[in-house]
């Protein structure tokens, strides 16, 4: 196997679901909407990225107002 960064881990689905139910509400969410192929859950999960990307932009951009104001 090459060296190469994975982009997907072993996740503890126990914990997931003790911090919010998130692996359950995923579970449930994709088998009600029938999102079962590959396809339709890396679109998804591309959507996802996208919106947290734009989310942490605005937070940088709120952060760097913050430390001029208290510059």
């Amino acid at each position: 196997m090459t060296n190469k960064t994975l982009l997907y881990a072993e996740r503890d689905l126990a914990d997931l679901d003790h911090k919010g139910g998130f692996y359950a509400k995923h579970v449930s969410a994709m088998t009600g909407e029938d999102l079962h192929s590959k396809s339709a859950i890396a679109a998804e999960l591309a959507h996802r990225d996208y919106m947290i990307e734009q989310l942490l932009a605005r937070v940088h951009e709120q952060q760097k107002v913050i430390n001029e104001f208290y510059s």
